[in-house]
């Protein structure tokens, strides 16, 4: 399953690969910088991937966290996952439990998938089949292959 969370990770950046292509850097973080939490967002992408600029996880965490603590969804989705990985930030299951959820709440179905999969393992919350299934379900409804991929499994396996 951990394996599925890094291609969420990566499904990610591709989505905003076309926005961060036409931003200049100086103008992002002028943005950034002012509050405007889709810079945040891309400014942390931008130094997950070290693209223009030295690669730096903990960098990546404090734009992703300026953003997810005003409601930025997908940022609150990859600030778990940073908190799961302990990339730039201890490693956390509950704060990645904590930020998935939020993100979860409001449809991101990165954030859904990622909750379903802490909830399968037991990391972070009590395990259960349950919850787990209700999260890759809602995810999977959203075209998520990974949730779709679990959630079958879920089924073949006679726990969903």
């Amino acid at each position: 399953m951990q394996k599925n969370i890094a291609h969420l990770y990566s499904a990610a950046a591709l989505l905003l690969a076309s926005t961060l292509a036409m931003a200049q850097p100086a103008d992002l973080l002028h943005k950034a910088q002012a509050g405007d939490a889709q810079a945040q967002l891309d400014l942390g992408q931008i130094y997950v991937e070290g693209r223009g600029v030295a690669q730096s996880d903990e960098k990546a965490a404090h734009w992703f966290g300026l953003a997810a603590a005003q409601g930025n969804a997908l940022s609150q989705s990859n600030l778990g996952l940073m908190y799961d990985r302990g990339r730039g930030v201890k490693q956390s299951d509950q704060e990645a439990v904590k930020w998935y959820r939020l993100s979860a709440a409001q449809g991101e179905a990165n954030g859904q998938f990622n909750l379903g999969v802490m909830y399968e393992d037991g990391r972070g919350v009590e395990q259960s089949d349950q919850e787990a299934v209700k999260w890759y379900r809602l995810a999977a409804a959203q075209n998520l292959l990974d949730a779709q991929y679990n959630l079958g499994l879920m089924y073949v396996s006679g726990r969903g």
